[in-house]
């Protein structure tokens, strides 16, 4: 009477189908196992208390609390980033890209999971990639503040890349976990094989479009409201103060790099 139907061996039974001990029947989307009292069966296996809590996720208040939150920190971003009138209709077209993204992503790893567990887990997918957005803009300008204080790229860059690391490390051990029958150890490494993966692909890109390194100073500049400053700023006069010692520096640096660009465009003459 089963409306989805009953399958042994992926056959449709239509009629009354004798069976043996540890024959697997489908019922719908669920597999059941017939044994006998006395046959030999393998330990039960425990179930992952991190599905259950992902699958909470796809609750309808938690991804629709999570698009606000992440709308709200998109504000605040633009918010602190504009040194101009602010204007919020701006946040409406990247608001809805950042929708579009994670609701494809989300699409992709239902589908996944919809073919290797016949369970979609839809919104509970779009609440995982969201918390990985917020996680990642948290973790960004927390990172930016460090640099802005350290007035060094180097430390950004470390500090970003390490970051969205793990961070994509674990929200794609959690898609794992939903979307794939995988054990722990072989989630685990698929994951950190899948991050280390999109990590080299933007460090190539990165690579790509580096200008040809040069021997000229590097600076780091960063605007930001003095608010997020930890140490004292220089007065303005002890700046002004310490421009001629700077100036006679630049001038030398640039007298050496003409005597060394002379140097090399010497031809011997013979005599």
């Amino acid at each position: 009477g089963s409306t989805n139907g009953i399958y042994y061996q992926k056959q449709k039974i239509q009629a009354k189908q004798p069976i043996v001990s540890g024959d697997r029947l489908r019922v719908g989307h669920t597999y059941v196992y017939v044994y006998q009292d006395s046959h030999p069966v393998n330990p039960v296996l425990g179930v992952d208390s991190a599905e259950a809590r992902l699958v909470a996720l796809g609750r309808h208040g938690v991804w629709l609390a999570l698009i606000v939150l992440s709308c709200a920190l998109m504000a605040f971003d633009s918010y602190t980033r504009s040194f101009t009138e602010y204007k919020p209709l701006k946040l409406l077209q990247p608001a809805l890209w950042s929708l579009l993204g994670v609701v494809m992503l989300s699409v992709v790893w239902a589908l996944v999971g919809r073919l290797v567990r016949h369970r979609a887990y839809f919104f509970s997918h779009l609440s995982i990639w969201y918390l990985f957005g917020i996680a990642s803009y948290c973790a960004h300008f927390v990172t930016d503040i460090i640099a802005y204080n350290l007035s060094s790229a180097l430390v950004q860059e470390i500090l970003v890349k390490s970051g969205k690391f793990l961070l994509l490390l674990i929200t794609l051990w959690a898609s794992l976990t939903l979307a794939t029958n995988l054990m722990a150890k072989k989630r685990l490494w698929s994951a950190f094989g899948l991050a280390t993966v999109v990590l080299l692909i933007g460090l190539a890109g990165e690579f790509r479009w580096q200008r040809d390194f040069n021997t000229g100073p590097s600076y780091y500049a960063q605007m930001k409201s003095p608010a997020f400053l930890w140490a004292k700023g220089v007065a303005g006069e002890q700046i002004v103060a310490q421009l001629p010692e700077l100036l006679s520096l630049a001038v030398e640096e640039s007298e050496k790099d003409a005597d060394v660009a002379s140097t090399d465009n010497l031809a011997l003459v013979p005599k």
